[in-house]
């Protein structure tokens, strides 16, 4: 059930985004991406501030602070591009039809890998909807290519401070699975 869920999504975002036309979607896919790794590299920090602060919302400040990172992020990065660059860029409509649907693709990709992560940090069922997260998306994992590349960009490309990276996507699985008290199967890889 989650697959369909995670298809509809995709096939939805990849819509949304390519009505934009390539330079739109070439926009958004960028503020897609800074949104998810700003939102990813500190959504345990915010996380656990809230969690110290507020102790009546149980299991859901991690969930909570990374869903609002990521929209507000998205939001303000969006409302940008459009004030900066309100004009759409001219390409040929050859390449604008294949680049926006490719840009867009990518971008719903990511959107999709985002979710299954939230819904991974979420106080649910250890199984939501008949996944557990250790089998496929109709063949591909977009939240374990989504780990992979935060865990690349906070080791490889900004490596401030190695006891600060994102885990591997095994580690971030388990972890996460801690926070969700219901049900009782094991995620596995």
């Amino acid at each position: 059930m989650l697959d369909v869920i995670l298809l509809v999504i995709f096939v939805v975002v990849t819509y949304l985004i390519a009505r934009e036309g390539f330079w739109g979607s070439f926009l958004t896919l960028w503020d897609i991406i800074f949104a998810g790794l700003f939102a990813f590299g500190t959504f345990e920090a915010v996380g656990g501030w809230i969690e110290e602060n507020i102790g009546w919302l149980g299991g859901f400040p991690r969930f909570l602070s990374l869903a609002a990172l990521f929209g507000g992020s998205l939001a303000a990065l969006r409302w940008a591009t459009d004030t900066i660059a309100p004009l759409r860029v001219k390409f040929h409509p050859t390449a604008d039809q294949v680049l926006r649907w490719l840009t867009a693709q990518t971008a719903a990709w990511i959107v999709v890998g985002i979710i299954s992560c939230m819904i991974q940090v979420a106080p649910v069922n250890k199984t939501v909807l008949g996944s557990d997260f250790s089998e496929t998306v109709y063949g591909v994992q977009p939240d374990y290519y989504w780990m992979w590349f935060v865990r690349w960009s906070t080791v490889v490309v900004f490596p401030w401070d190695p006891r600060h990276a994102f885990p591997p996507p095994e580690v971030f699985r388990l972890e996460y699975q801690q926070f969700r008290p219901f049900g009782g199967a094991a995620v596995g890889r």
